[in-house]
């Protein structure tokens, strides 16, 4: 059994001069990852607030032949955006760091 998905991550700039190895094989030192949201060793939520956009826009489209049926009311349509558009757009949003510049560039 191999360490493919084993990878390290320090909360401070990265230094070559650390190491880890398991069973001879070097692990994998990462400045970020995605788990159940996303972390950066820099506090830079960018790369994540631009993966939780693309991933609403998945889900946008993935409802695209209901916002086109006339038979479904618009209350059930607000529903359907606010459960799952919404929930998907905004997970772990409450972590998020908005810098100054990033308000600019959105």
């Amino acid at each position: 059994m191999g360490c493919a998905q084993t990878r390290t991550f320090r909360r401070s700039v990265q230094s070559d001069e650390l190491t880890l190895s398991i069973r001879g094989t070097q692990v994998e030192s990462v400045q970020n990852f995605i788990y159940l949201g996303s972390i950066s060793w820099n506090n830079d939520c960018t790369l994540h607030i631009i993966r939780r956009i693309q991933l609403a826009t998945v889900v946008y489209a993935g409802f695209r032949t209901i916002w086109k049926d006339n038979n479904i009311t618009v209350d059930i349509k607000l529903n359907l955006l606010t459960t799952c558009l919404f929930s998907v757009l905004l997970y772990a949003a409450d972590t998020w760091i908005i810098k100054k510049k990033m308000k600019e560039n959105f």
